[in-house]
């Protein structure tokens, strides 16, 4: 799929130089993926992230791995191991930049959850009901900087993502330059 939709460009937010040098020993028939393709051009960015998004870290390190994805042309592929908590907050972030609404961002949060977990509105909605407030509360909440869940809808995301990006040290151009390349 990935190979399919023309991917140029890889950020990978869970892997390690040390990661993917042991994954290639053990499978040497990686050697002929997109992934080791894209690396022997230079265009994969391994950023060695958990999940502690709210750490000064994290911003950081996402926002060098960002310019890294920004001097390559797209399609990105964006990544971590379950796509859930590092893929889910980059994801909900690049998406608060590009103007989607609260409910835009939730809605394609849980896609993961409908994917890796069959949960639904419609065969599971309690399960459904529960997850965006248990885990994706959280991710809202850090970023609209409010201790509890009073009128998280009425957040401009776009201005907290920019915000956070700023914490982790890009420049207002650079982030205007992120968005113009996601939403060209």
């Amino acid at each position: 799929l990935i190979r399919e939709k023309g991917v140029k460009s890889d950020l990978n937010l869970s892997d390690t130089e040390e990661k993917v040098k042991s994954f290639k020993k053990l499978y040497p028939e990686s050697e002929k993926s997109l992934f080791v393709e894209l690396e022997k051009q230079g265009n994969v960015a391994l950023l060695g992230l958990d999940s502690s998004y709210s750490k000064e870290h994290y911003a950081c390190t996402l926002a060098g791995g960002l310019r890294k994805m920004m001097a390559h042309e797209g399609p990105y592929y964006i990544h971590c191991v379950e796509g859930k908590d590092r893929t889910g907050f980059v994801c909900l972030l690049l998406e608060a930049l590009s103007g989607a609404s609260y409910e835009g961002l939730e809605n394609d949060y849980m896609i993961t959850y409908q994917n890796y977990f069959g949960i639904t509105k419609k065969k599971t909605p309690a399960k459904y009901a529960a997850f965006p407030d248990l885990i994706l509360g959280d991710m809202f909440r850090f970023l609209a900087g409010k201790e509890n869940k009073g009128a998280l809808e009425s957040v401009d995301y776009g201005k907290a993502a920019r915000n956070y990006l700023k914490y982790g040290g890009m420049s207002d151009s650079e982030i205007d330059v992120l968005v113009q390349l996601l939403t060209e």
